[in-house]
């Protein structure tokens, strides 16, 4: 008799292991929420696939996004878990994340604010 005996399961995928379709539906749910609350922030791509990144309004958690998802979830498809969900955002979706709240600007707030930074400029070159 060995160390190692083998049990019933061996070779069974778990009942709750996640499956391909449960994955894309949190990504299918997290890019539709992106395209309908997305912030427009003129941010150049910063990783390397170039993908920009898109922010979703500071008030928003990921906790919220997923009692959302849950609620929206039919009756006959299983949810994920919190920390699937979660796990899956940052694996398949890492461009799609909450603003802090002080990127979270209007579209008034940033005019302004490109404004103050072209008269700064026009400033510095009167200067020199």
């Amino acid at each position: 008799m060995g160390l190692c005996q083998d049990h019933e399961n061996m070779g069974r995928r778990p009942k709750h292991a996640l499956c391909f379709d449960d994955v894309q539906r949190v990504v299918a749910y997290l890019l539709n929420c992106a395209q309908q609350e997305e912030i427009p922030l003129p941010a150049a791509p910063r990783r390397a696939n170039n993908i920009p990144p898109i922010y979703l309004p500071a008030n928003t958690t990921k906790l919220d996004l997923f009692q959302d998802y849950q609620q929206n979830c039919a009756s006959d498809i299983r949810s994920v878990k919190l920390t699937a969900f979660k796990s899956i955002w940052s694996s398949c979706v890492p461009h799609i994340r909450i603003a802090s709240p002080r990127d979270d600007v209007c579209a008034i707030c940033e005019n302004l604010r490109k404004r103050l930074v072209d008269a700064i400029e026009e400033d510095d070159r009167r200067i020199r």
